[in-house]
């Protein structure tokens, strides 16, 4: 009985110290910054940051389902050598959600291998859509700089909301129509 407790023991602080390494693996991580109208549309800021990061041409991060997009401000470290693209789908790692009616918002890394200072920097896009918000699911492709493998992120960022709002609208205007028709059918009764 107590060897298995001490093995369980063992086999807790064993995964938790690989957790740990883990955790501080790398990584290329996404974050909101700011959201402000603009131009009848909204400005997306968001930061990137980096932890024990080594980039190689193709390592990538992409916000899935952010819609059309111009860039107002292109991401500038660690060098400017990454390239904006769109495409419908992909590149992702599953589990993220990726509509493939939506457009993404990729960049991918087109420098030399280099490897990455801790830090965190920004970039900022243009959406024709409000600034109304809606999760959107992220991912990342880049390398640890400690081993050399191949470092995979996903998370939830907000974006512009891309989503049709299901027809609330179209009721709501049902309704104020309707309400009009009414109003319309009284004022001609009461008409001498």
């Amino acid at each position: 009985m107590k060897n298995s407790i001490k093995l369980t023991l063992m086999a807790a602080f064993a995964g938790l110290a690989l957790a740990a390494v883990t955790a501080n693996a790398n990584t290329i991580t996404l974050g909101n910054v700011t959201t402000v109208p603009n131009g009848g549309g909204s400005d997306w800021t968001y930061s990137y940051a980096f932890a024990n990061s080594s980039l190689t041409i193709g390592d990538f991060f992409t916000i899935n389902d952010f819609g059309l997009a111009t860039v107002v401000a292109a991401p500038v470290g660690p060098a400017p050598f990454w390239t904006f693209s769109q495409a419908l789908t992909g590149p992702n790692s599953l589990p993220a959600t990726d509509n493939a009616t939506v457009l993404n918002v990729t960049f991918t890394w087109t420098g030399a291998t280099t490897p990455v200072p801790d830090g965190v920097f920004t970039f900022t896009l243009h959406s024709a859509l409000g600034i109304f918000p809606q999760i959107h699911d992220y991912t990342s492709l880049d390398q640890s700089f400690s081993n050399g493998l191949d470092s995979k992120a996903i998370g939830p960022v907000n974006g512009p909301n891309t989503t049709p709002d299901g027809g609330s609208a179209v009721a709501l205007l049902g309704i104020a129509l309707a309400g009009i028709e009414g109003a319309r059918r009284v004022f001609r009764a009461r008409k001498p």
